[in-house]
């Protein structure tokens, strides 16, 4: 379930500009709707049915969906996408987006 929060797109927005490698650009809609869930439910586990019901709500996308979605906001965000540093897979289980609070 959405962590209450602050976090609006404007807000993210601002948020995201901090990251020195983000590039919005050509973040898709849903990269964006998936990224935001990560981070307003930060620094825990997301298991990926929780991500299929809160993000994709309604539509059926299969775990190879995901998968890209991750991969293209790794891609937009990392310093090396191959070894992330804030969207951590925990295989088998869902993902944790890593944040050490300013």
């Amino acid at each position: 379930m959405m962590a209450p929060s602050i976090w609006t797109e404007d807000f993210f927005d601002d948020f995201m500009r901090d990251f020195p490698f983000y590039d919005d650009r050509d973040m898709k809609r849903m990269e964006k709707k998936l990224l935001l869930y990560l981070i307003q439910n930060r620094n825990r586990l997301v298991k990926k049915e929780e991500l299929f019901k809160e993000v994709w709500q309604e539509s059926y996308v299969g775990e190879g969906t995901l998968n890209v979605h991750i991969r293209k906001i790794r891609e937009k965000i990392e310093n090396n996408p191959s070894k992330p540093e804030h969207i951590i897979t925990e295989y088998g289980k869902g993902y944790i987006f890593l944040l050490k609070e300013r």
